[in-house]
Order: structure tokens, then C-alpha cells, then sequence
């Protein structure tokens, strides 16, 4: 028996991240490489459009299960305040938690192999922290409708 896998990093705009940017990295799993299954954890940071929130920064992570190149999976970006932001902006970001699950697609290039294109979309589930003044305990709340989205990922696999 051996077991490996694939390192990848990429740029990723829209998805978990709604209008903004993060640089993630992924691993491929491999579960079943005669059919082409894989499975592949993310994790990132990256940043909201500045100028459109409050200096928001956040944290990606995300599971994806992939035949050939065709993957579902779900993705979810935690927002906070930019710890570098020295003006102390207010925090108005769009949500604390945006869980995205959702259908893609990853395209290849004959010419470039190591480089790769995938498209996604799916639905927004957005969540608030919430206090409960009585018992002091946080939780989360969903924010209401679900919401379409997409995502663009660029990025290169080592």
C-alpha cells in the first residue's frame, strides 16, 4: 500500500469569500485513483473589496469531494475586524460565518499543467453571533433567505 498527495495554492474571489479575495491552500487526497475520487481540505485567509466594508479580514476553510473534475462540496469564511487596521473601523462586514455549499468545475490546461481554473456556484447561508443578554452564552443566527452565489478559483497545483 502507498498513500499521497497533492499540495495546491490558489487565489480564490467570490465563493465563501463574497466579494472578496483569499489565498488558500489544498490538499489532494486521493481515495480512489483508478476512478478519479478525490478528497480535498482547504484553508486560507484573505480580505473583503477595500472601500466597500470596514478593513474586514477573513479566515476560508473548506471540504470538497471530487470525481474527475467535477466536485461538491461546502466552504465556509469566518469575518472579523483587520487586527492592521489602525483607524478602528466599525465592524460591518456582510456576516460573522458565510457557509457556502456548492457544485464545481475544474478545467486544466494542456499547455500549462500545473495551472488550473475552477468555477463554482452554490447558496449563501449567512450567520451573526448573537449574545443572549440573560444567560451570557453566544450563538449563531441565521440571517434569514438563502442567497445564490459563485466563485473563481485560479491556481497552481506542486
Amino acid at each position: 500500500m502507498s498513500a499521497s498527495a497533492q499540495v495546491k495554492v490558489d487565489i480564490q474571489a467570490g465563493g465563501a469569500n463574497f466579494l472578496g479575495l483569499s489565498i488558500n491552500t489544498e490538499l489532494d487526497i486521493p481515495v480512489n485513483r483508478e476512478k478519479g475520487h478525490v478528497l480535498m481540505p482547504r484553508l486560507g485567509v484573505g480580505m473583503l473589496i477595500p472601500g466597500l466594508y470596514s478593513a474586514s479580514s477573513l479566515v476560508h476553510v473548506g471540504l470538497h469531494y471530487r470525481i474527475r473534475k467535477i466536485g461538491l462540496g461546502c466552504e465556509a469564511s469566518g469575518f472579523f475586524q483587520n487586527p492592521f487596521d489602525r483607524k478602528g473601523a466599525s465592524n460591518d462586514h456582510p456576516a460573522d460565518i458565510l457557509v457556502y455549499p456548492n457544485l464545481n468545475y475544474t478545467f486544466s490546461f494542456s499547455k500549462f499543467p500545473h495551472l488550473y481554473l475552477r468555477i463554482s456556484g452554490g447558496v449563501y447561508f449567512a450567520f451573526d453571533k448573537v449574545r443572549d443578554l440573560l444567560s451570557d452564552n453566544e450563538g449563531l443566527e441565521w440571517q434569514g433567505d438563502p442567497i445564490p452565489g459563485a466563485g473563481l478559483t485560479v491556481g497552481y497545483v506542486f
